[in-house]
C-alpha cells in the first residue's frame, strides 16, 4: 500500500518499522474525481496522505470559489483539524482519482504512544509541508502586496 510512498523525498527518513507502524494506523481509502474528500467548517477528525491522485484545496472568498493548492502523490493534507482541533479551513476535491491513506487523531495519539520514533518522523514530514504553505502564502502575499500599492 505504502510502496509508492518511499520513493518520495519527505519519506527517506522512514525506515521499514515506520512503514509498518502507519500500515498499522492509517486505513486506505480511495475517492473519484469531482469527489469532495472534505468541507470548509467541517469537523475534522482524520488527516490524509496522497498515495495516488491529486487534489485541489479550494477557499470561498467574498463569494468566489478560489483554488487554494493542487496537491499530489506524497503530500499531506488534513492535518490542522488534527493538530488544533478546530474545524476545516478549506474545502478538499478530488481532481484525478485518489488514493489515500486516512489517519485519525485516535490513531495519531496512538502511533506518538507506540512508536515515537515514527510519529517524530510522521510530524517532521507535517512540519515540512506546513512550513512549505507558510512560504507559498508569503508569495503570494508579496504579489498581492505588489499590485495594491
Amino acid at each position: 500500500m505504502l510502496t509508492e510512498l518511499k520513493k518520495i523525498k519527505q519519506f527517506c527518513a522512514f525506515k521499514e518499522e515506520d512503514w509498518s507502524n502507519l500500515e498499522i494506523v492509517g486505513s486506505p481509502c480511495s475517492f473519484k474525481t469531482g469527489d469532495i474528500v472534505f468541507e470548509d467548517g467541517a469537523k475534522g477528525q482524520e488527516m490524509y496522505i496522497i498515495l495516488e491522485g491529486e487534489v485541489q484545496v479550494h477557499k470561498r472568498v467574498s463569494g468566489r470559489d478560489v483554488l487554494i493548492a493542487a496537491l499530489g502523490k506524497g503530500e499531506i493534507f488534513g492535518e490542522m483539524a488534527l493538530l488544533e482541533d478546530l474545524p476545516r479551513s478549506a474545502e478538499v476535491r478530488v481532481k484525478t482519482s485518489c488514493s489515500l491513506l486516512s489517519i485519525t487523531a485516535a490513531n495519531l495519539e496512538r502511533l506518538r504512544q507506540e512508536s515515537v520514533s515514527t510519529a517524530l518522523k510522521l510530524m517532521d514530514v507535517m512540519l515540512i509541508e506546513l512550513s512549505h504553505r507558510i512560504r507559498e502564502a508569503n508569495k503570494s502575499m508579496e504579489i498581492v502586496k505588489f499590485w495594491i500599492t
